[in-house]
């Protein structure tokens, strides 16, 4: 008996150890013999995650807004949630460094880079937003065809998507002003890995509305 009590204290050291290590540690059986368990373990990875806490403002109040949240290179958006009038948000991600940018309708945009997350702890966010420049234009493939159902990317340091295009192919996207773009696609929507590039170095200039007329399809 003292020797599997003096055991089971034994292994709940390695179970808080490997658990801090990042590994868990189940006990598949009992079966103690000369004070030592017949089948011991069997380890596999914990899949941690951070918290990300933030609040979107304007003028010091809270607002209501759509937060985004972007991984880089290529540009891919991994989360997109809409932040009721209190501007409070929370999110769950995976360890990593992402852009969070937030948007809403009166075209006032902010956009904060290199947030970076780190597993079972908590990063906090202040997004305060801004003027913004308001993009408009029509998609088309090679044959002239307006592309239905996607979404640009707008990146400079921060990614700013639009909303889906419909049938004839029309985006809208608001976009910090006074700065330069590349600017991407989904074609097949924002579940593909493999963003298509439009066009590159295309300035903006101050707030307002900017419409580009076509962009093709490469």
């Amino acid at each position: 008996m003292r020797g599997n009590a003096l055991m089971l204290k034994r292994l709940k050291r390695l179970f808080c150890l490997f658990t801090a290590g990042g590994l868990v540690l189940f006990l598949t059986g009992f079966g103690f013999g000369n004070g030592m368990p017949d089948r011991l373990l069997h380890l596999s990875p914990i899949n941690t995650t951070g918290q990300v806490y933030g609040i979107v403002t304007v003028g010091g109040q809270p607002v209501g807004a759509t937060v985004r949240v972007f991984r880089t290179e290529p540009w891919r958006l991994v989360n997109e949630i809409d932040v009721n009038n209190k501007g409070y948000f929370n999110l769950t991600l995976v360890p990593g460094s992402y852009n969070i940018t937030a948007t809403t309708r009166d075209e006032q945009v902010v956009g904060q880079s290199s947030i970076v997350v780190r597993g079972c702890k908590f990063t906090t966010v202040h997004l305060t937003l801004d003027d913004a420049a308001l993009v408009t234009g029509v998609i088309r493939d090679k044959e002239g065809r307006a592309v239905e159902n996607a979404r640009l990317i707008f990146a400079s340091g921060q990614s700013f998507v639009s909303s889906p295009t419909a049938n004839k192919g029309e985006f809208s996207v608001s976009v910090p002003p006074r700065r330069t773009y590349n600017v991407y696609t989904y074609p097949a929507g924002m579940g593909s890995n493999s963003p298509v590039i439009i066009t590159k170095d295309i300035y903006i200039g101050a707030p307002g509305w900017y419409e580009f007329g076509e962009l093709l399809l490469h």
